[in-house]
């Protein structure tokens, strides 16, 4: 019987995952992209890195490490 990689479920959630992850990734880039790497602390008004730039990192972290899981499989 052939078997594919999305016939398991676990498999397809990691795709799932992945896709997510790339995704939640691309939407901070582009919200850097249109703010910029600076923003304003909420009350005391001083410059802060933005908030959308640790998260992107995550999520790029996150994907690698997603990504890393699906090779160990279909490699």
């Amino acid at each position: 019987a052939e078997r594919t990689f999305l016939r398991e479920d676990r498999h397809r959630q990691l795709v799932e995952q992945y896709a997510m992850s790339i995704s939640r990734w691309i939407h901070c880039e582009q919200l850097v992209t249109k703010y910029g790497y600076i923003s304003k602390h909420p009350t005391t008004g001083a410059a802060i890195a933005s908030p959308y730039v640790a998260m992107s990192q995550n999520y790029m972290k996150q994907a690698n490490q997603i990504w890393n899981q699906i090779f160990q499989i279909v490699r």
